[in-house]
């Protein structure tokens, strides 16, 4: 869990994913359920926060959540 007065780290990795998670959100067609898994330690926790972010963000560029807003904030803090 991630504590709420704590930053998140940077996402490294996950490209691919990343990339089709863009291209469902900009065609509108992100699944209703995703079920992240894999071996401990891979990153799977920060690409759903990000996930997240990139969902609820105020101001989202075209590929990555703004960070600061206060949704962004909110998902940060395990607020949403």
């Amino acid at each position: 869990r991630v504590h709420p007065l704590v930053p998140l780290l940077p996402l490294i990795g996950h490209e691919a994913v990343r990339t089709r998670f863009q291209s469902a959100l900009r065609a509108d067609r992100l699944p209703a359920a995703i079920l992240l898994h894999g071996p401990a330690g891979t990153g799977k926790e920060r690409l759903g926060l990000w996930l997240a972010q990139r969902l609820l963000c105020d101001a989202p560029s075209a590929t990555e959540p703004c960070g600061s807003c206060r949704q962004c904030l909110y998902v940060v803090q395990g607020a949403h």
